[in-house]
């Protein structure tokens, strides 16, 4: 750290360099060094902690993840690391409070968002000077840059900023300063920001729990904490320090026993300030089902303006769906008089008045957004309480036909039935089976029982999300999640089967392989001894990072339909049967490899694999002409092939593996995610995703998809015809 430079601070605030040296500088200037305005900062900061809650937030990281442990302790000088956790999670406020950190390391919080116009240090400083002055703050910028690793940045609300803020993180990453970003999980799916490792925040514990109410609430904390955990549909608003304090708010007799009744009560306490609550509430209602249309938070402040102005006037919104537009039909004049009555007949008026007189909304330097996804989602479902059923069903018919659906809508759905006497039934009136599984993870107060038919054997089942609402459910109602068992069985669907074991395994309560698939009419003697190479331990090059394998064992080739045949006679098979098995889902694929005893490989050890030794794009090299010789592969311009080329006919790479280039896209262990990694040893991919990876490509693949390192994301429950799998075993 460079302290020794001096700097001339002017009556306003103005610094040059070298303005000492100039007659009579002292007069009118005082001298500070470098190290005096980062003393000035550390004590601002020191001070802000006062002012900070308590919460006590664990994280897990590393690849397998490790023990959970405080943020600190995962800082390695100019590390690079991505903190991820759901709304409420404690995201800003773990990021406030190791900003606030006095000594050590200098912390610099910024916001993604303000990233765009504003270089973080400059930010600083600017906030400093907001603070205690011009003259103490003055030269922070330049301190903070000459004190290199010293420094740590970092970056919240990754999630709520353009997305062009996202390539100013990364090229944040490439300076000598250690860098935190904190994130839902969404941003970093992104290639670009392949130097972070993950640290997942972790739910509070009880006693935690406690600790946090206690600070608040002093001596009504117990009843309340007595409340919530006779309470299930609670539970998970209990693990966030976020949502748990917007517990505390809703404390009052009697208490809610939902998440809708907790929200709609900080609903009612923050818009009672305002002239005519009720109407607000109404106006804000339709403004937040609108803007769920029209991507994450924040929002421009011209968006928001004009979408509520649209709505006051009865016009369409633009960019949303006319069944959602069908919505808000009669709406308008009553949102009109709702701005009036409120004493702000201009849209911006409004918004900033309800930012500023209940917190319901927040402006920031991107634009508006609501405070919590809680309040905007109740917000949002009671209008839809609100309309006609058939509306209803005709927006969740959209939604669940959408390419993608947003977890705000899936949410808006969630709090709309949670004001129903029977959640579950509430939502498979609507006739859409897809969003009911989707959904009713969401739903707090319902039944597992009930929940459990629409998600476990549903269509869309498999998200990690929906695992972790399995081990929630388990804990709340062992016996109801007991009743798994009842779908599985000899003769049962082998896709069933598999989801059961699978989320059974990924919480921790399933029986051993071998009871399992006796229950199933499987028993793995009978399984077929599938051919076998060992993989040396060694490491390959993936960008610039280096990727260390452990020793295990691969098929020598994909499994083929023969082989398949005899744990799922039903699968339809083409005229060779010496072809790989296509059309299998990852579920099916991850069960297949237990039964032989095996299992799937990870995304790594494919690679490693397929790679066997070479640095080239293909196992031979980089010359694509000779593909043919090693790989099924389809050229843009031919008539595709009519099914799967048989394995085995193409020359093996140099550790005896045939069609690792090619022939079916094959599915990995792995959550998908494109990531360039760190420097690590025998990664696991990501603790948490929505897609499974597969790698390879296939014979129906053009040759640029079918290098060492080719891998796209696939939902667990899709069977794509050109998809298969071979068989990992861990070595002798």
């Amino acid at each position: 750290m460079t302290a020794a430079h001096t700097i001339a601070v002017g009556p306003y605030g103005e610094s040059q360099r070298g303005l000492a040296a100039l007659p009579g500088v002292r007069q009118y200037h005082r001298m500070r060094t470098l190290g005096d305005v980062l003393d000035t900062y550390r004590a601002w900061r020191a001070d802000a902690a006062r002012a900070l809650p308590l919460v006590g937030l664990r994280l897990r990281a590393g690849d397998p993840p490790g023990p959970p442990a405080p943020l600190e302790t995962l800082l390695v000088p100019g590390g690079r690391l991505v903190v991820v956790g759901p709304p409420g999670s404690g995201r800003t406020t773990l990021a406030t409070a190791l900003a606030c950190r006095a000594g050590g390391a200098l912390m610099v919080l910024v916001e993604a968002a303000r990233l765009l116009t504003t270089d973080p240090f400059e930010a600083a400083e600017a906030d400093l000077r907001a603070a205690v002055g011009p003259v103490r703050a003055a030269g922070l910028a330049e301190a903070l840059r000459a004190a290199g690793e010293d420094v740590w940045l970092l970056v919240d609300g990754l999630d709520e900023a353009p997305e062009t803020a996202r390539p100013v993180v990364a090229r944040l990453a490439e300076g000598e300063a250690g860098v935190v970003a904190f994130d839902s999980g969404a941003c970093f799916a992104d290639r670009r920001f392949g130097r972070f490792e993950e640290a997942r925040i972790e739910p509070l514990l009880p006693a935690e729990q406690a600790a946090l109410l206690a600070a608040h609430l002093g001596e009504e904390a117990a009843p309340l904490l007595a409340h919530v955990r006779a309470s299930t549909g609670l539970h998970p608003l209990a693990r966030r320090p976020g949502t748990l304090l917007a517990l505390a708010e809703a404390a009052a007799e009697p208490r809610p026993t939902r998440p809708m009744g907790v929200y709609d009560r900080v609903l009612t306490g923050r818009l009672a300030g305002l002239p005519a609550p009720t109407e607000a509430r109404f106006a804000l209602g339709h403004l937040a089902l609108a803007l769920v249309s029209l991507g994450p938070p924040p929002w421009p402040r011209e968006l928001v303006v004009g979408v509520l102005t649209a709505l006051a006037a009865g016009r369409r919104v633009p960019r949303q769906a006319a069944g959602h537009g069908a919505l808000h039909a009669g709406a308008g004049e009553r949102i009109q008089a709702a701005l009036v009555a409120n004493r702000a007949p201009a849209g911006r008026l409004f918004l900033q008045r309800v930012a500023v007189a209940t917190g319901v909304m927040v402006e920031g330097v991107a634009g508006f957004r609501f405070e919590s996804s809680g309040l905007e989602s109740t917000l949002a479902g009671g209008v839809l309480a609100g309309r006609p059923e058939a509306e209803v069903a005709e927006a969740a018919r959209i939604v669940d036909h959408a390419t993608t659906t947003s977890a705000a809508w899936l949410d808006a759905f969630a709090r709309y039935a949670e004001g129903m006497d029977d959640p579950v039934a509430s939502l498979y009136r609507l006739g859409t089976p897809g969003l009911v599984q989707n959904v009713a993870v969401r739903v707090g107060g319902a039944r597992p029982a009930d929940a459990l038919g629409a998600v476990v054997v549903g269509p869309g089942w498999g998200t990690a999300e929906q695992y972790r609402w399995l081990a929630e459910a388990w804990r709340d109602d062992p016996a109801a999640l007991a009743t798994l068992l009842d779908w599985v069985g000899s003769g049962a669907d082998l896709e069933v089967c598999a989801r059961v074991h699978a989320a059974l395994v990924a919480i921790g309560q399933a029986e051993d392989d071998a009871a399992f698939f006796e229950r199933i009419g499987l028993p793995m003697h009978t399984a077929p001894k599938l051919a076998r190479v060992p993989i040396p331990a060694g490491s390959f090059r993936r960008g610039r990072s280096s990727i260390e394998v452990s020793a295990f064992e691969l098929g020598v080739t994909a499994v083929t339909q023969a082989q398949f045949a005899a744990f799922d006679p039903t699968q339809p098979q083409g005229l060779d049967t010496s072809a790989p098995v296509g059309s299998v889902s990852w579920y099916v694929a991850w069960l297949f490899c237990r039964w032989v005893g095996g299992r799937l490989p990870t995304a790594a050890e494919w690679e490693y694999a397929c790679r066997a030794g070479s640095a080239g794009a293909w196992c031979f090299g980089d010359d694509p002409r000779q593909l043919d010789d090693y790989a099924w592969t389809w050229l843009p311009g031919l008539r595709p092939r009519v099914g799967l080329p048989p394995v085995g006919q193409r020359r093996p790479n140099a550790w005896g593996l045939h069609d690792m280039h090619g022939g079916v896209w094959e599915w990995c262990g792995d959550w998908w995610r494109w990531t360039a990694g760190l420097d690590r040893r025998d990664p696991r991919g990501p603790v948490d995703g929505r897609e499974r990876t597969q790698a390879g490509g296939s014979a129906y693949s053009p040759p640029n998809e079918s290098r060492c390192d080719s891998i796209r994301g696939m939902q667990p429950f899709v069977r794509p015809v050109d998809g298969g799998f071979r068989v990992a075993w861990d070595a002798c």
